[in-house]
């Protein structure tokens, strides 16, 4: 997890969990202090880093580079559009997109394939070679444009609500990212 300055949260696995998916645990991000202004170079994250050598397959950077699907289950207590990004380890090309929360504190499915990028540089050693990042809230500095591979550490876009602006929760469950246009079953 990366945090700005202000809010404050605790992470923990919890037994609340999709109905009827098999699941047995899910990550809660408990808000216990708010950060309702969010300044344009802070940002509140929570991120899955891959080894270089676990995604060495995907062809990254090259013309032959694949295409993934990204699934999982979220919930959060406040409703609109959240983001996610994937990005290489140096911060340099990201790819953010947007899913909405419909009902707060409801579990809700999302799926999404995503050509990989074609250019840039992406580690194949035991670096950083992929970086999944759900945002809770981040500043200007770090807001670019949906469904588009960029050259910089763009982790949402400006639609992005302010999930840390008070106290409450947000949870993960049911994240799998595979190679491929099809999303199997976890």
């Amino acid at each position: 997890i990366y945090s700005g300055s202000t809010a404050a949260y605790t992470l923990t696995t919890d037994d609340d969990v999709p109905s009827g998916q098999g699941l047995h645990k899910s990550l809660k991000v408990d808000i216990t202090t708010g950060d309702a202004s969010i300044a344009a170079g802070e940002q509140y994250v929570i991120e899955h880093r891959i080894e270089g050598t676990n995604v060495d397959h995907l062809m990254l950077g090259s013309a032959n580079a694949v295409n993934v699907t990204l699934q999982f289950w979220a919930r959060s207590r406040v409703t609109g559009v959240h983001c996610v990004a994937l990005l290489n380890g140096a911060n340099s090309r990201s790819y953010p997109f947007e899913y909405t929360i419909e009902v707060a504190d409801t579990w809700e499915y999302f799926t999404k394939t995503i050509a990989l990028d074609q250019s840039g540089t992406w580690l194949t050693t035991t670096g950083i070679g992929l970086r999944v990042v759900w945002n809770l809230g981040s500043g200007a500095n770090f807001q670019g444009t949906a469904d588009t591979w960029e050259g910089a550490e763009d982790l949402c876009t400006s639609n992005q609500v302010n999930v840390v602006s008070s106290t409450g929760t947000f949870g993960l469950a049911g994240v799998q990212l595979e190679v491929g246009s099809v999303a199997t079953d976890f």
